[in-house]
């Protein structure tokens, strides 16, 4: 009897260290990294070719790759992308990282949480994986991610260590802040940010010794630096 406690006791304590579990019933059917992958190539192309037929005056495409990406999400995509995060929490694979993020690019608007929520379970568990991977992204892009990213992680995060939770605010600032460095008459942008401003932990961003937002906006002047 003891022996079944302490057995079921471990259980739990696993269950509750990865909050992605598969339905009774949904189990992804694509057993290696590669196959997920490939499940989530099929789903964007899936998901872009129905996006087009938005546009069409004939409906019946439009009907028909709606019903398509339905099913295709419930019975194949969404296992699949927990399947992904409970691989991505516990060890660095990019190509497959890669595709969960080009993912989740593509159904920006669905209202699906299921990829962000896992995106989320990613974070908390292996944040580099995401800082990594979301770099090859443009900034527009970045900025959905990382909207997909907060979203998640404030539904994972009860229950996880404050030192874990600091830590994971922390980068989450930093991503949130990340802007690739460019330049035109109009524009100069930097990463991850501008001429004396300063991000402390715990306190958050300053900008010449003030407190500023996370999305504050500055005059360029030429003796900024």
């Amino acid at each position: 009897m003891t022996r079944l406690l302490l057995a079921l006791s471990v259980a739990c304590l696993l269950s509750a260290t990865l909050p992605v579990t598969a339905q009774a019933g949904e189990a992804c059917s694509a057993k290696s990294s590669t196959e997920i992958a490939n499940v989530f190539t099929n789903a964007i192309n899936l998901n872009d070719r129905f996006k087009r037929s938005l546009d069409d005056a004939d409906h019946t495409a439009y009907d028909s790759l709606r019903s398509q990406v339905e099913s295709f999400g419930e019975e194949t995509l969404f296992p699949c992308v927990r399947r992904a995060a409970k691989i991505l929490s516990k060890r660095n694979d990019p190509i497959l990282m890669q595709k969960l993020l080009r993912l989740t690019v593509s159904y920006e608007n669905s209202a699906d949480e299921s990829i962000s929520y896992s995106l989320g379970v990613i974070f908390a568990h292996n944040p580099g994986a995401i800082e990594n991977g979301i770099k090859e992204f443009s900034e527009t892009q970045r900025q959905t991610l990382t909207k997909s990213v907060q979203w998640g992680w404030q539904n994972v995060k009860s229950g996880l260590s404050p030192a874990v939770i600091r830590d994971r605010e922390q980068r989450l600032a930093k991503l949130s802040s990340y802007r690739h460095s460019s330049y035109s008459n109009d524009y100069c942008g930097w990463a991850p940010l501008p001429p004396r401003a300063v991000f402390r932990p715990g306190f958050g961003f300053t900008f010449n010794g003030r407190s500023v937002a996370m999305n504050f906006t500055t005059t360029l002047v030429f003796n900024a630096w």
